[in-house]
């Protein structure tokens, strides 16, 4: 592990494409340039899945009774790190690259420039009926991950989402405690091949 630290990212690049045409552009892509992600863009992906849209600190994509459960985590060859929507900024996890601990055999993760996984926290999910407390997860998620595949459209890069996540790498790779967190799905991205 290393020793935490902050990376403040620049202001995202604005996305200026219909929301029609970026849904008309959205695919599936496995296969990626190894040229990695500028900055600014990765900024405007994490914005578009997991960032502030107001003064108030509102989020750019619903979460269940806005208990802000579900984090998005960057996995590059610089390490892992957490995305503070609050400050724009990436909190350096640990220093290794874990991008192949965020698959279960899919050999292109590990080259793919960038996974940004979904991990939701069960402490912050704790008001949510234990029967609600999965199902809301998963549909915080899966509306992260639609909005971030919907950024990467928009900016011309490939993506594509996965489930194949292990449950206890991603969250070893991070220091995070396995009982308190669960892995609830990726986006790979990457510039086009």
């Amino acid at each position: 592990m290393t020793q935490n630290t902050s990376l403040q990212l620049p202001s995202p690049v604005l996305m200026d494409m219909s929301l029609t045409r970026a849904l008309g552009r959205r695919r599936s892509e496995r296969t990626f340039a190894a040229q990695p992600v500028d900055p600014a863009i990765l900024a405007a992906v994490l914005w578009a899945c997991a960032g502030q849209n107001d003064a108030c600190g509102k989020r750019t994509v619903p979460t269940a009774r806005d208990l802000r459960s579900v984090d998005a985590y960057v996995f590059d060859e610089r390490g892992v790190f957490l995305y503070h929507p609050d400050t724009n900024t990436l909190e350096k996890l640990a220093g290794e690259d874990a991008r192949a601990a965020t698959t279960t055999g899919q050999p292109f993760v590990a080259e793919a420039p960038v996974s940004v996984v979904f991990i939701g926290d069960n402490v912050k999910a704790q008001p949510l009926s234990e029967p609600m407390r999965e199902r809301c997860l998963a549909l915080d998620a899966g509306c992260m991950m639609q909005s971030a595949l919907l950024a990467c459209a928009a900016m011309g890069l490939s993506a594509v989402a996965r489930a194949s996540c292990p449950q206890q790498a991603p969250c070893r790779a991070a220091g995070l405690d396995e009982n308190r967190y669960v892995v609830l799905g990726a986006v790979t991205l990457g510039f086009p091949a």
